[in-house]
């Protein structure tokens, strides 16, 4: 009998150890997985996400949009809206089209809604822009098809319109005005050492919003950077600013350069937070200098954000 409970509490304790285990890999797990979820979130505040069917991607550079249309019965007497097709090749083809209709409408809804900058949306500049606004007519014939999906009894379609390039939204927004002032220039007290490029940190500003075309400023008010300054080829290229989310990320784009300059944002500057100010010591070492100034010509400009 004393062997029947030595053995009893042999297992049990067995029992009772791998019961311990089971809950401290859940436990260690659990935080985990929720943890992830929230540095997954939080690393993508970058992504204005209206849902998940369209947003904005600032750091890659682009604005998408999906839509999803459901096939109709084939030779259904309840299909008031769809023709009844003969197959289901142009059932899908027919849905490919809607789909395709649906997901221009939002993705030029979600266009108009974009931050120029502190001041102006892209629906605002329409308004006031006649020239501009004939330019934009063009704008759903540049929309490139990032993804055709047929599943079973459906179609999902996704638009994509990049910033950059000869087809981008910048080539789109070039006006007269870009490329039409030189930086302001004010003297250095010391010689300033070379500067490949510039990289300014917003992270510590958590109110800031990304936009197509920010202006840098002075702790004084007086702006040093702006669609005027920005050469126009860079601004088609690369963008007036080009969004990363470390400091690691920046550097190792090649247009940092062996020598960039990095510093942090003042602070924010214009009503819609799209915009920002920099240091004194900041401002004199850049504008000081030839090199300084030429990286605000050529738009080589890292704004870090998260």
């Amino acid at each position: 009998m004393g062997c029947v409970n030595c053995s009893f509490l042999f297992y049990k304790g067995i029992y009772r150890q791998l019961c311990g285990f089971i809950v401290l890999i859940f436990f260690l797990l659990l935080p985990h997985h929720s943890f992830g979820k929230n540095s997954e979130k939080k690393s993508k505040r970058y992504i204005d996400k209206k849902n998940n069917k369209e947003g904005v991607d600032w750091i890659r550079g682009e604005v998408y949009s999906s839509a999803k249309i459901v096939l109709p019965l084939l030779n259904h007497p309840e299909n008031r809206s769809w023709k009844n097709f003969s197959s289901i090749a142009e059932a899908r083809e027919a849905a490919r089209l809607q789909a395709k209709e649906k997901a221009e409408i939002r993705l030029t809804s979600l266009i108009y809604e974009l931050r120029l900058n502190s001041y102006l949306r892209i629906s605002e500049l329409l308004q006031k822009d006649q020239h501009f606004l004939k330019r934009m007519s063009s704008l759903p014939s540049r929309f490139i098809i990032a993804e055709r999906r047929t599943g079973e009894g459906y179609v999902i379609l996704t638009l994509r319109m990049p910033f950059l390039g000869a087809k981008g939204l910048y080539s789109l927004l070039l006006h007269q005005g870009y490329a039409s002032e030189e930086p302001p220039e004010i003297e250095h007290s010391s010689p300033p050492d070379s500067i490949s490029s510039l990289i300014f940190d917003l992270r510590h500003l958590k109110d800031f919003q990304p936009s197509l075309t920010p202006s840098i400023y002075t702790r004084q008010g007086r702006k040093i950077y702006s669609p005027e300054i920005a050469g126009r080829q860079c601004t088609v290229q690369t963008g007036m600013v080009s969004y990363r989310t470390s400091l690691e990320k920046a550097q190792d784009d090649k247009r940092a350069g062996n020598h960039p300059y990095y510093s942090f944002a003042l602070g924010l500057a214009g009503p819609g937070r799209s915009s920002f100010s920099l240091q004194d010591s900041d401002s004199q070492r850049i504008l000081g200098s030839i090199s300084g100034r030429n990286t605000l010509k050529q738009c080589k400009i890292f704004l870090l954000i998260q």
